[in-house]
């Protein structure tokens, strides 16, 4: 599936909790006016805004934990029915083009208009530190878009950037060389 965003137009990154965002064609908006004019305009909008996911319409792709899911969707989710169920409550509710809940040791599930597809997590090691994973997921599936590859692509990227992010202690960015290589070498997890 095609992104309706344009190829080159850009890259926003919606993060509540971080107000920077580095590259020529980044910007960081942090109000949903700022994501509606952003998409408007053919620009990849990615939100990840913890437990105020509800507040944002119209953007290119969410990217919540299975906690902030249930919390934007007002949906309990305790297992793969009611996790289908939130997610199709939140996609509605926020009108996102794109849904992925990263799931920890259990990979990441993508919702979009054409399909449903859950990917195991990447690598062989066990998580050191989750800080920073959901920046890495969110900045790794929109860029994707915004360079035009398809939902099952970008998802594919964000889960290994996300097993990259939790291989270190601290919030640090995913670069593409880590990218490179935990792509040569790496193989989907599986779950415990």
């Amino acid at each position: 599936m095609t992104s309706r965003t344009t190829r080159n137009a850009g890259t926003g990154v919606l993060q509540r909790w971080w107000g920077v965002a580095r590259g020529r064609h980044e910007k960081v908006y942090t109000t949903t006016a700022g994501a509606r004019r952003a998409g408007a305009v053919g620009v990849a909008v990615g939100v990840d805004a913890r437990y105020r996911l509800h507040e944002y319409r119209g953007v290119s792709l969410a990217t919540p934990n299975e906690g902030e899911a249930a919390h934007a969707s007002g949906h309990a989710i305790d297992g793969e029915r009611d996790l289908e169920r939130a997610a199709e409550r939140l996609r509605r509710r926020i009108r996102a083009e794109h849904l992925i809940v990263t799931r920890g040791r259990d990979g990441l599930t993508l919702w979009n208009d054409a399909e449903a597809v859950s990917l195991e997590a990447w690598g062989g090691h066990e998580a050191v530190d989750v800080t920073g994973a959901g920046d890495a997921v969110v900045a790794a599936a929109t860029l994707a878009l915004a360079r035009g590859a398809g939902a099952r692509v970008a998802a594919a990227l964000a889960n290994v950037a996300g097993s990259v992010a939790v291989s270190r202690r601290g919030a640090v960015a995913v670069t593409l060389a880590e990218l490179r290589r935990a792509l040569g070498g790496g193989a989907p997890r599986r779950a415990r």
